[in-house]
């Protein structure tokens, strides 16, 4: 492959240790943090490499720890691809030039359908970054690869030295996997063992006291990071939150629409093709907890009404909006999707999301639900037993055809 064919997204200014202004032009964005990092496929003269360009505040710091993490990785026994050249931006930005994979899947992608592969050769290679004295620090699959049947490091900018116990990261990886596979713990420990890693502590104690404490505290960061990311403030509008990919001025665009109508729950507005729908809350708290839980069930893979902008009354008692994106629904009801779904939603901790025993709506055959300040967000803290809420609520209108799915097909790693 020529890189000089290929079509030019983007085209970032550096300079080489001589000097000399060269333009890097990026080919394929697949990774980026706005105004943070971006990294893909590139091309510096006639030579194509994967890039990683560190831009704005600490820049040269988050380069420095992508540097040494990726030479602590090359002096084990790890596989990550061959840092070839460090260069300086023109902006004041850093840029790591790593040797070009070509069908370079990240290990989610190419392992979604494998699971427990996923988990033993993650676990296997944390083994083998404890036994060498490293830990990651943001361990989940779209900062590894999968080539030729190995494991690839992609992401060193978190690594660091190990602490002599390696309990709490082992722990923070497994939180991030769906407790459907809590049953493969003891695999995930025996493989960790198996690659020179060394754990205190035995499966049981894992997956009943750590486990759910570490899933509980990835929420809450969740939660907090989420809300800063999403927070647009503009001096009179400060009581007023829109998600990043929507422009600031939807902001302005609601006050107008609140200042002169008495907007109802459930009333519906147009906004640039958009239709959005209102829901009214007496409570700040309430507000926050439908715009958070909305935004958690995008990590538990539950297809929900997306919120785009919350307006908060400025008074105490004053009324406060969330607008959610209205489902686009095409009515495909599917009875064994709807108790597969439940049974998901149980495992997880994830309660309340169906209106009146049914869901907001359905989109190819899967429901899309609609959180409100009655919904448990996750993640289950103790073994689920007894039927949800909206198990006996959807029972109750679908009757035994639904609970005798319920009762033949329960989760399994």
């Amino acid at each position: 492959m020529n890189p000089l064919n290929d079509e030019t997204l983007r085209i970032y200014q550096v300079i080489d240790p001589e000097g000399h202004t060269a333009p890097l032009h990026i080919h394929e964005v697949m990774r980026e943090i706005a105004a943070n990092r971006v990294s893909g496929r590139a091309s510096l003269g006639e030579r194509e490499f994967f890039a990683k360009i560190f831009l704005g505040k600490n820049a040269h710091s988050r380069f420095s720890r992508e540097v040494e993490g990726s030479r602590a990785v090359a002096a084990t026994d790890l596989a990550t691809p061959a840092l070839l050249q460090t260069i300086r931006l023109e902006n004041g930005g850093a840029c790591c030039l790593f040797e070009f994979i070509p069908n370079f899947l990240t290990l989610k992608n190419a392992l979604a359908s494998n699971p427990r592969k996923a988990l033993m050769a993650m676990a296997h290679a944390l083994g083998q970054f404890h036994a060498g004295g490293l830990v990651h620090g943001d361990l989940h699959l779209e900062n590894f690869g999968w080539y030729k049947d190995a494991i690839l490091v992609c992401d060193c900018g978190s690594i660091s030295a190990c602490a002599t116990d390696s309990r709490e990261t082992f722990v923070q990886f497994l939180s991030q996997w769906d407790p459907a596979l809590d049953g493969l713990i003891g695999e995930a420990v025996e493989a960790h063992q198996a690659a020179g890693g060394v754990l205190t502590v035995d499966a049981q104690v894992l997956a009943r006291v750590d486990l759910p404490r570490a899933r509980q505290r990835r929420l809450d960061r969740f939660d907090k990071k989420m809300l800063r990311d999403n927070r647009r403030l503009d001096g009179r509008q400060k009581h007023s939150l829109v998600t990043r990919d929507l422009a600031p001025e939807l902001t302005t665009y609601l006050q107008a629409i609140l200042e002169k109508d008495a907007l109802k729950d459930g009333d519906r507005i147009e906004w640039k093709e958009r239709t959005l729908e209102c829901q009214v809350f007496r409570r700040k708290t309430h507000a926050r907890t439908i715009w958070t839980l909305s935004h958690r069930l995008q990590l538990f893979d539950v297809k929900a009404a997306r919120p785009v902008a919350m307006v908060l009354s400025p008074l105490p008692g004053g009324k406060s909006f969330v607008f959610h994106e209205t489902c686009d629904t095409d009515n495909s009801f599917n009875l064994e999707a709807l108790a597969a779904a439940l049974l998901r939603w149980q495992l997880w901790g994830l309660d309340g999301l169906l209106e009146n025993g049914e869901p907001a709506g359905w989109k190819d055959g899967v429901p899309i639900v609609r959180p409100s300040i009655h919904t448990a967000g996750g993640p289950a803290l103790a073994p689920v037993l007894a039927p949800s809420r909206d198990m006996k609520a959807a029972v109750k209108i679908h009757g035994n055809a639904l609970q005798e799915l319920l009762q033949c097909n329960p989760p399994r790693p």
